[in-house]
């Protein structure tokens, strides 16, 4: 004999197997995200929290320190001084190894 009883779930219930089940996902699976507000949180946290990226919060979609641009088109606008060399080496931004945002853009 194997020593699986074929029986016991009818004996204990169907009932009691599904409360196991919905006790097991509500303690043990991860929240899926599910707004637009979670789902970038949960980008965010995970590069913050497996590689240690430094968060750098959106950047105005209308740029003000930057009259080569309109508006906002591209996440990667703000590190522009970064890409052309002309970051002041003093800065929090020259100091960036590793950054995580969610850009607004148009």
């Amino acid at each position: 004999s194997s020593g699986i009883n074929a029986e016991w779930p009818l004996r204990r219930g169907i009932s009691h197997i599904t409360n196991l089940q919905q006790s097991a996902t509500k303690h043990y699976a991860p929240k899926v995200p599910t707004t637009a507000s979670e789902i970038r949180r949960s980008f965010i946290d995970f590069f913050k929290d497996k590689y240690d990226h430094t968060e750098v919060h959106s950047s105005s979609v209308v740029p003000h320190d930057d009259p080569t641009l309109l508006f906002t088109n591209a996440g990667m606008n703000q590190f522009k001084p970064v890409f052309i060399g002309t970051v002041d080496p003093n800065s929090d931004m020259a100091k960036w190894k590793r950054v995580v945002n969610s850009q607004k853009c148009i």
